[in-house]
């Protein structure tokens, strides 16, 4: 399967299948696309010898916006001129990691790859990596080589992917898809070492034309109300956050029974009106939630206590594999990239951890899920009742009232 579409020559620029990108070899010519160890780099430059002068492809470098000037890489500004813009230095991993948040500025998106303009969520896309990056010392995690940029099937919706691990995060990862007017999705996940019992940052934005989906919340390891030391150490002081938020931006109807156990007192869900809500006020709460979840993260202590870690890790493997089996997003992807590209970048991007952290199955963790035959029921929903209202009272007290579904 390939990244692109394996159509060449879309759009202008010549995007073949992974098929026949790996029988091309590096050889520092200008333009030049090639497969190195699973992932599709692009060279950047006539001046550039050797595999040292590719860099995993971003929609950009097919624009000529990075060129490789001395030891350093360099952003062009001027793709008429000689070498412009930023210059960025230091060692190998440095620069890998300069040249990808130099990536995501919002300037240097437009007119990229596919001719998609600006998305709708890259502004937080960048919030997102800049915020961390100043709290933490990230790295980038080899998962997003494959993933890092990818135009799907029908040549137009561009994906882009960033994931990054520090001391303390196991995995900080960002992926938002831009296919226009038609349709933008943002997916953030951080996901703390199993030596923290920190919840899972989280958000999960969709919108197209006609309607819009926001989903923002730190999800719980555990159960907030069998755990109530949980709820007290996590969410207590952050409940009148989560309570102006929920006011500004309404429950947004029905959310199934079984999915209620992953979200917390102060989850967001709700469908904005406009896009202008979703540039302004969700972008504030986005804002302010991811700078709630990094407040926790800076005063948390590694436990040493080995049943605790093994209990964190169990609990992320739940979770994951919660996500990877049962989020809604899966049927899109599928139909963008085709189910063999779509279970590997689920399981090895959007979920990574999920084949690692644990040995369980699916139905390990959720018996009730066994059909008749032993697969997996694949509807969402076995028990059938959804809460239409939010189930939480300003107190953070659990009261639901079920609805059918």
């Amino acid at each position: 399967m390939a990244l692109v579409s394996s159509r060449c020559g879309a759009g202008g620029h010549s995007l073949c299948s992974r098929q026949a990108l790996e029988t091309n070899k590096v050889n520092g010519r200008s333009g030049s696309t090639v497969i190195v160890g699973g992932a599709l780099w692009s060279s950047i430059g006539k001046s550039c010898t050797g595999a040292a002068c590719f860099v995993p492809s971003a929609v950009c470098v097919r624009r000529g916006r990075f060129v490789c000037h001395g030891n350093a890489w360099v952003l062009r500004r001027d793709q008429k001129g000689g070498p412009r813009g930023v210059c960025l230095h230091g060692d190998k991993h440095t620069r890998a990691r300069n040249v990808e948040i130099a990536a995501l500025n919002r300037k240097d998106l437009d007119a990229c790859g596919s001719g998609v303009a600006e998305g709708l969520f890259d502004k937080f896309l960048e919030y997102a990596v800049r915020a961390v990056e100043q709290r933490a010392d990230i790295s980038p995690l080899p998962c997003q080589g494959e993933f890092q940029n990818m135009v799907a099937a029908d040549g137009q919706s561009v994906v882009k992917n960033v994931a990054f691990e520090s001391t303390k995060f196991r995995l900080f990862r960002c992926a938002t898809i831009n296919g226009g007017d038609n349709m933008q999705v943002l997916n953030v996940a951080i996901c703390a070492r199993p030596e923290y019992d920190l919840p899972i940052f989280c958000a999960d934005f969709f919108s197209t034309a006609r309607m819009n989906i926001v989903v923002l919340d730190l999800n719980p390891l555990y159960n907030t109300e069998q755990r109530p030391e949980y709820k007290e150490k996590y969410y207590s002081r952050i409940l009148p956050l989560g309570n102006k938020y929920a006011e500004l931006l309404p429950w947004g109807d029905k959310l199934t029974a079984e999915s209620i156990q992953f979200f917390s007192p102060i989850v967001l869900w709700t469908r904005p009106a406009s896009r202008e809500e979703i540039q302004e006020t969700v972008f504030r709460a986005f804002k302010d939630y991811l700078d709630a979840w990094l407040d926790m993260a800076d005063k948390a202590n590694p436990s040493n206590d080995a049943y605790e870690i093994a209990e964190n890790q169990e609990s992320h493997h739940r979770y994951l594999m919660w996500r990877a089996t049962k989020d809604p997003g899966r049927y899109l992807l599928m139909r963008l990239f085709g189910e063999p590209l779509c279970e590997r970048y689920i399981t090895e991007f959007l979920f990574n951890g999920v084949n690692t952290l644990g040995t369980k199955t699916f139905l390990d963790y959720f018996p009730e899920y066994r059909g008749v035959d032993g697969s997996i029921i694949k509807q969402r929903s076995v028990v059938g009742k959804a809460y239409a209202e939010r189930p939480w009272n300003k107190d953070g007290t659990f009261a639901p009232m079920l609805h059918e579904v």
